[in-house]
């Protein structure tokens, strides 16, 4: 099967730079999944997980916030603030950098700063999720 390049990239750095069979990325109206052949496509993602797939199998996750995505036949770059593979998480830290956040929250009275301390309280839930 002829393969897709995925690029994760933030403002730090490149996270991954890889040949995928899929990628399955989290949109506005769910997860939607990209191959090889792909229509061009632009979209934002939300806070999530990208789950990368090797024929049939998940080989790798990523955790993102939300970001941009664009699609070409065989390229798929998404451009996010911040993103952590799920095997590198520090369980600790994202726990505390909740925690803050949360009571950021509870202080802020501009919806618009609200809806972007939302989506970084989802981003570091998801990547919470991963702790066994």
């Amino acid at each position: 099967m002829t393969k897709i390049r995925l690029e994760i990239i933030s403002p730090e750095k490149t996270l991954a730079n890889l040949e995928v069979t899929m990628a399955v990325l989290p949109g506005e109206g769910g997860e939607f999944g990209v191959l090889f052949g792909h229509e061009n496509y632009i979209t934002t993602i939300t806070p999530g997980v990208i789950n990368v797939y090797q024929d049939e199998a998940i080989t790798e996750k990523y955790i993102v916030s939300a970001g941009t995505v664009k699609v070409t036949s065989e390229l798929c770059t998404v451009i996010i603030d911040e993103a952590v593979s799920a095997d590198k998480i520090n369980f600790e830290q994202f726990e505390s950098r909740l925690a803050e956040t949360i009571r950021e929250m509870e202080k802020e009275s501009s919806e618009i700063v609200k809806d972007e301390l939302k989506d970084e309280i989802k981003y570091l839930e998801e990547a919470l999720k991963f702790r066994v």
